[in-house]
């Protein structure tokens, strides 16, 4: 659909369709179009030149009644000619492009990390569902996009930041209630404990109070039902202690709350991987997938951290999924 409008013309000259989900910023999306035809008179002529740059696209896979896999705006169009005929490739981007678009130097000081995501939000004219941190600092972009920004004062956090149903959503992750039941085409699945940490300790200080701060975690807050890599480690007496320098916290509570986020990012990452499967346009970041036909201790839900459909003539549709989960089972 094009600013709401259906247009069967794109679905009939639609050669290649690919779209990219990611956990955590812009999604993307390209569309190569036939773009040669009849146009309703004597002779054949160029289809689609009422498309316009900055007009709505939505994408759905599966039907019209199915919900739209990727909603955005169209931020350019690409004429291709050869021997064959000519084609035209739609690029479009969800909101957070207007998000990325210049850079600025300027301190955000007093202020809570939910509160900076708000104000730039608004200024690029999204709504936004917020929740990272309530603590107050001074926040410093520097010759940065707003969205380069916000990526990396949010990482550490271990919080998605994607636009979900129109809205900026900045959040932890919250378990699937309907996990997606998968036997993947193919598969790659690697349980790794290089960097998986027995305890994550954050150290800062803070200054109003003249004291330290330091925070420590070794274990998560939700207990997985197989085991995980802090387990392993233990088992081998492969004592993994890490001490992240960056971000350097503030106060007490920062320092916890930083250590409990950063502790949950590595140990969350314990097996992953790739799966391919039959198209499914209903898969996308965040959500989970219970994962079958492997070997026992691979089997299992996964959370996808990546998303990417794609479509061809030759290849038919097909999704692509990057996942991850904290335990196996052994």
């Amino acid at each position: 659909m094009v600013d709401g409008q259906g247009k069967p013309n794109l679905n009939e000259a639609a050669l290649a369709v690919k779209v990219r989900l990611p956990q955590t910023g812009m999604a993307s999306a390209e569309v190569v179009l036939l773009n040669w035809g009849n146009t309703g008179g004597r002779d054949p002529g160029f289809l689609f030149q009422d498309l316009s740059l900055g007009s709505k696209l939505d994408i759905t896979f599966g039907g019209s009644d199915a919900p739209p896999c990727f909603t955005g705006e169209i931020t350019a169009l690409e004429e291709r000619f050869s021997e064959a005929a000519p084609q035209l490739t739609i690029l479009a981007e969800d909101k957070l492009h207007r998000l990325a678009r210049g850079r600025a130097s300027q301190a955000f000081a007093d202020m809570s990390l939910n509160d900076v995501v708000q104000q730039l939000a608004s200024q690029a004219g999204l709504s936004a569902d917020v929740s990272v941190s309530s603590a107050t600092g001074t926040w410093l972009q520097l010759n940065e996009s707003p969205l380069a920004f916000l990526l990396r004062e949010l990482a550490p956090y271990d919080v998605s930041l994607r636009m979900v149903n129109g809205s900026l959503r900045v959040r932890d992750e919250e378990p699937d209630p309907e996990p997606f039941p998968l036997t993947p085409e193919r598969a790659r699945l690697i349980a790794d404990l290089n960097h998986q940490p027995t305890a994550l300790t954050v150290k800062g200080y803070n200054l109003k109070e003249d004291a330290t701060a330091d925070g420590t975690k070794s274990s998560l807050s939700f207990a997985p039902a197989g085991q995980t890599a802090y387990q392993e480690l233990q088992r081998l007496s492969w004592a993994s202690p890490s001490f992240p320098p960056h971000p350097f916290a503030r106060s007490q509570s920062e320092a916890e709350a930083l250590a409990e986020k950063q502790f949950r990012q590595k140990a969350s990452r314990f097996v992953h991987g790739d799966l391919s499967c039959s198209g499914n346009g209903s898969l996308r970041s965040g959500r989970e997938v219970d994962v079958t036909g492997l070997s026992s201790r691979f089997n299992g839900k996964y959370r996808v951290i990546n998303c990417e459909h794609s479509f061809d003539s030759t290849q038919g549709f097909h999704s692509h999924l990057q996942v991850q989960r904290p335990d196996w089972a052994i």
